[in-house]
């Protein structure tokens, strides 16, 4: 059975429901991130990143779904997105040379 097979029995399988959810999952990641920065309790800290953690895992499995919603290979998104970080960084570091 399929992500999206499970998926159909709880939500809609459409990009705008995953989008609802991804925005929740990134408002986790942040919110987590930010309170785990905020103590110097080390044990409230790291509770706090291991729910960060899990909504970062949450947040890639929504994109993954939502890739297979629109058609796209994951693998090819992936290595996409990573060269055209790198060709935006090399962008901004000739702009900054002047």
């Amino acid at each position: 059975m399929t992500l999206r097979d499970r998926l159909s029995k709880h939500r809609p399988d459409t990009p705008e429901a995953t989008f609802i959810v991804m925005m929740w999952e990134l408002g986790g990641l942040c919110r987590s991130y930010q309170r785990a920065m905020l103590h110097s309790d080390d044990v409230i800290r790291r509770s706090y990143l291991a729910e960060a953690r899990m909504s970062l895992a949450d947040l890639i499995t929504q994109c993954k779904l939502l890739a297979e919603q629109l058609g796209y290979d994951w693998g090819g998104l992936v290595k996409d997105g990573e060269e055209a970080f790198v060709e935006r960084m090399g962008n901004i570091d000739q702009w900054k040379a002047g």
